[in-house]
C-alpha cells in the first residue's frame, strides 16, 4: 500500500512551473517507474528536475505543445525522450545506474 500511496502521490504533483500534474504527461510504466524512484529517494527533488529536463525538451522541440492531451500517438515517444534527460540528471544516489537498470527491466533501448 505504501508503493501505492507514495506513486498516487507523486503522479499527483506538478513539475515546477507546469501546469498539469505529473500524471497527464508520463502515462508509461517506465516513466513512473523512475520518477516514483527519485520520489521515494529523493521527495523534494522531483519536481525540480523534471521541470530541467521538460524545459531543455521543451527548448529543443518548440512545436510541440505544452499540452500533454495534444501529444496524440506521439506521447510516448515524447516521455522518452524527457526520460532520457531526467533519468540521468535527476539528484540522488547513483541515478546513472539507477536508470539503466529501470531501462532493461523495461526493455527501454
Amino acid at each position: 500500500m505504501d508503493f501505492i500511496d507514495s506513486l498516487d502521490t507523486v503522479i499527483g504533483l506538478n513539475p515546477s512551473g507546469y501546469p498539469y500534474k505529473i500524471r497527464s504527461y508520463f502515462i508509461s510504466n517506465f516513466s513512473r517507474a523512475v520518477i516514483l524512484d527519485q520520489y521515494v529517494n529523493r521527495p523534494n527533488f522531483v519536481i525540480w528536475d523534471l521541470a530541467k529536463a521538460m524545459q531543455r525538451f521543451f527548448n529543443h522541440n518548440p512545436n510541440v505543445s505544452a499540452f500533454p492531451g495534444k501529444w496524440g500517438e506521439k506521447q510516448l515517444s515524447y516521455e522518452l525522450e524527457i526520460m532520457e534527460e531526467y533519468g540521468i540528471n535527476r539528484r540522488g544516489t547513483d541515478m546513472v545506474k539507477r536508470n539503466l537498470n529501470l531501462k532493461k527491466y523495461f526493455k527501454i533501448k
